[in-house]
């Protein structure tokens, strides 16, 4: 239902990131197991909760001495009066684990939310790709028909004409390449969302951010107090939870090594006895005292989970660093193979004037054109992995925020706030090559 109502939806407007992160969270099995997990969770606290009700309880006897004597019949209620706190800790570990579900489900829409990201990112790359190819086979078409008068003008040589359709058919295969990668990525976007026909809805990407606004939001990073914002994330949480929940084990596990004691009340029948009021005590330490070694056993199983608990938050950590860190290295290298591609385009306007006049060979020509080809395939790449890295720190900050103009971010002085860039503008990632000329 979800997929058909979003392909409907998008006949007026472009699918969008956050629309398939949705079908994904929406549709995807492993992220609805965690959720089934969740509501078995509940159901787990709901039982243990009701362990603090009496239990009732019906039974039928006979005697094997006398066969033809009526069987006594009982009613039983038995309330726990003191249990040593066995079941609240019960409870409370019911609780962790609920905890435990909720953000194995968070970490799993979060694994499943990095997969669809990276198969947007190389979408985006191959459909810049796909415009600098074509660009590029544009050209080369133009210079293709000059040589062919030149050829026939006996102003040129063949194997000038053959240099130039060769570079036609490995731009052909570049672009052949571009296609290949981005139907991969749709096909790959498909099994993880549950839409079909992306390849129609796809055809014209949504803009990324701005390379200036990709920078602003990098910019706005330097406030964060990655550590508070690593301990948001969910491999973290679930660690904590684990841990809370091993402490809780631990408490029902002494309690079970104490007496409790519970009052009874018994209603026969059969009319031949009376009801029976009691209070007792009971005491089950297990076989050889065992009940002690086991909570010894789940305390040392605790300071392992207090250590796992610190390798997920260095983890956490350590991968916000590298997204951060991507998001800036892109953004440099970006601008690096800004100025790259105009210096390219440059030269190339320069060599294409020197050519007719006998200053620059046909090879320094096509070998400029190629050079400006591969500076921009290289530039798209950037400008894709640098809005990737933006988008996957926007996940592990807040699943919403995916292409939003802020960013929630802790800071440094213990608050929270939506840093915003000013001027927040998308631009589709077009092919840094030349403009046509009349």
């Amino acid at each position: 239902m979800l997929a058909s109502t979003l392909l409907f939806s998008v006949c007026a407007n472009a699918l969008t990131l956050p629309d398939l992160l949705r079908a994904a969270s929406d549709s995807h099995p492993t992220i609805q197991a965690a959720r089934q997990n969740v509501n078995a969770a509940n159901e787990d606290l709901n039982v243990a909760q009701r362990q603090y009700w009496p239990t009732f309880s019906a039974s039928v006897e006979s005697g094997t001495r006398n066969t033809t004597e009526i069987p006594a019949r009982l009613l039983r209620a038995e309330q726990t009066l003191w249990d040593f706190g066995r079941t609240k800790a019960n409870v409370g570990y019911s609780e962790r684990s609920v905890d435990v579900a909720s953000a194995a489900l968070a970490a799993q829409r979060q694994a499943i939310g990095l997969q669809v990201i990276d198969a947007w990112r190389t979408l985006q790359s191959s459909h810049g790709r796909i415009r600098v190819s074509q660009d590029m086979l544009k050209h080369l078409g133009q210079h293709e028909s000059m040589m062919l008068r030149r050829v026939a003008g006996e102003l040129s040589t063949q194997i000038d004409l053959d240099l130039v359709r060769s570079r036609i058919l490995q731009a052909r295969v570049e672009l052949t390449q571009a296609q290949t990668s981005g139907q991969v990525a749709i096909t790959r976007l498909q099994n993880l969302t549950g839409l079909q026909n992306l390849t129609s809805v796809l055809a014209d990407m949504p803009p990324l951010p701005s390379r200036a606004d990709l920078d602003a939001q990098f910019q706005a990073l330097g406030r964060l107090d990655w550590d508070a914002a690593a301990n948001r994330q969910p491999a973290v949480l679930r660690a904590v939870e684990e841990m809370r929940a091993g402490n809780e084990r631990i408490a029902a596990k002494t309690a079970e090594s104490h007496p409790q004691i519970y009052a009874r009340l018994d209603q026969y029948l059969d009319g031949r006895r009376e009801t029976g009021a009691y209070l007792g005590v009971r005491y089950t330490p297990g076989a050889g005292f065992s009940t002690w070694i086991e909570a010894k056993a789940l305390a040392a199983r605790a300071l392992a989970l207090e250590e796992t608990v610190q390798a997920a938050r260095i983890e956490a950590r350590q991968t916000l660093d590298l997204d951060r860190d991507d998001l800036r290295d892109n953004g440099v290298r970006a601008k690096a193979l800004d100025l790259a591609v105009q210096g390219a385009q440059r030269v190339f306007e320069s060599y294409e004037r020197q050519f007719p006049a006998g200053r620059k060979t046909w090879i320094d020509l096509m070998n400029a054109i190629r050079e400006l080809a591969q500076n921009a395939y290289t530039l798209v790449d950037a400008h894709a992995a640098q809005a990737g890295a933006l988008y996957r720190l926007q996940l592990r900050m807040d699943p919403e925020m995916i292409g939003a103009s802020s960013m929630p971010l802790p800071l440094t002085d213990g608050t929270d706030e939506r840093l915003v860039p000013a001027s927040i503008t998308t631009a589709p990632l077009s092919s840094p090559l030349m403009a046509d000329k009349p």
